[in-house]
Formats: structure tokens, sequence, C-alpha cells
């Protein structure tokens, strides 16, 4: 979810590096740190997923930012999200399959070139 909520945003802080290329305080706005803003979807989806969630200050304590910058990254994500958070099933199952054909093409893509282990060595590697 937190990878959608990010292409849902996108073309969003994209309007807005244009904006801010001709103003010097862009990095008063967390929107133009793609840090903040992947870390915010994180800690927006796990608040939307999950009935328990970790306070900010908690999230605050997990990541290294005061709570003060935590509460301004996911208010901003909220405001560019336009507080949309709900994805439709077949939406979501679309994009699930995306990912994982995405995903499981690169990592066989990336197993071609890069045998480096056999299956053997891997699992004492592992082990």
């Amino acid at each position: 979810m937190a990878l959608f909520y990010l292409m849902r945003i996108k073309p969003k802080i994209a309007t807005l590096e244009v904006k801010d290329t001709t103003k010097t305080n862009n990095k008063s706005d967390p929107a133009t740190c793609g840090h903040r803003m992947f870390l915010a979807s994180i800690i927006i989806a796990s608040k939307y997923l999950q009935d328990c969630n970790h306070a900010n200050s908690a999230w605050s304590k997990i990541c290294g930012l005061p709570v003060k910058d935590i509460n301004a990254i996911e208010r901003r994500f909220l405001i560019l999200i336009d507080y949309n958070l709900f994805i439709k099933n077949n939406i979501f199952q679309n994009w699930s399959n995306c990912l994982r054909s995405s995903i499981y093409s690169f990592s066989r893509s990336e197993i071609k070139k890069n045998e480096v282990f056999s299956k053997d060595e891997d699992q004492r590697a592992i082990a």
C-alpha cells in the first residue's frame, strides 16, 4: 500500500518540484524529500491497515527524526493524497499482481546475471 500511495502522489510531487526550482526554500517542504515521503507512506499505510499502531513517538525512535517532523511529514503526505487512503479491491489486486510480476522478473534476471552461489552454498550461507 505504501508504494501505491507514493505512486498516487507522484504527479503532485513532480509539480511541486517544478515550482520549487525557482525558489530557494524548497527544503522546508517535506514533500520535496523522497526519504521523508517514503517514511510517511509507510507510517500512513501501517496506521491505515493495522488496528494497533506505533505512536509517532515510537516512529521517531525508529527513524531518528523528532516527533514534530514525523507529524509534519504525515500531515503533508495526507494533504498530497487528499486523505484518500482507500484502495478498491480490484485496483489493489491489479497493483499487487503487477508488483509480483515485476519483482519476479527482476529477481530472475538478477539470479541469471549473478549466479554466485549454487543452491547448496546458499543453504549453507543461510544456516
